[in-house]
């Protein structure tokens, strides 16, 4: 039972942790694919989600360095697998550093929630009262015996989560379609440009949408929703805080 207390404290207010779980988990979804498309391109599960959760649970700067770490080692996996596969700088940065690291752009509609902001450090500033009172009843005060316990889904917004995500993923998209035409691998008969940007988004749009719809659907459970929430709330605070009242 050890050993299991040991993993349970590990998770709890441990940010460089998490990130390795998570961006190790995102790598894995996305060169694990549940189906080859007809036209190219491939559909994975939830691929993108755990990336998305950095920045959910940490904020927008931390979800900016772990999407350019993880759009390095996509390039460099796919380099691997795919037996040095030349790119053009166009191609490098529009597919992988940008569509990867603007991921996180998502963050933005989180920092906008200033509702949750508020009462997260409304939260906290009870607690610090709360500890300075008990701190001066041990010095002969009378003790207070409240215990400041905070509610987890007032700390996030449903509509944060999963918009958050949907912009990650359109920014993905955008600059996926903006890459196409380095490939030059359109069929014989779409030649006009128009042709060939109707067939780009056709192509990028089919798994891309696929997943994303798939994610919003599970994220649309509210026990999903509720155990995200929760992860977040160890994520960032000591196993010692009331609000957290199991797992």
């Amino acid at each position: 039972m050890k050993g299991k207390d040991d993993l349970e404290l590990l998770m709890y207010d441990n940010k460089l942790m998490w990130c390795i779980f998570l961006i190790i988990l995102s790598s894995l979804l996305s060169f694990l694919p549940v189906l080859v498309l007809k036209d190219g391109g491939s559909w994975t599960f939830f691929s993108l989600l755990p990336l998305w959760l950095i920045t959910y649970f940490f904020g927008f700067r931390t979800g900016f360095f772990m999407s350019l770490l993880f759009s390095l080692i996509k390039l460099l996996i796919t380099y691997i697998t795919e037996s040095g596969m030349l790119l053009t700088p166009k191609t490098f940065l529009l597919e992988y550093i940008i569509a990867c690291t603007c991921f996180c752009l998502g963050g933005i509609v989180i920092s906008s929630n200033r509702k949750c902001e508020r009462y997260v450090k409304s939260v906290a500033k009870a607690r610090g009262k709360k500890a300075v009172r008990d701190g001066r009843a041990d010095s002969g005060h009378p003790k207070l015996p409240t215990q400041i316990v905070g509610d987890i889904d007032k700390e996030n917004s449903s509509s944060g989560l999963i918009l958050g995500y949907l912009c990650g993923v359109l920014i993905m998209f955008v600059c996926y379609i903006l890459a196409a035409p380095e490939y030059d691998s359109y069929p014989s008969n779409v030649v006009a440009p128009l042709e060939r940007l109707i067939y780009d988004i056709k192509y990028d749009g089919s798994y891309l949408l696929a997943e994303a719809a798939t994610t919003v659907l599970v994220l649309a459970i509210p026990k999903v929703r509720s155990v995200i929430f929760t992860c977040k709330h160890i994520a960032n605070n000591e196993k010692e805080d009331p609000s957290i009242c199991s797992f």
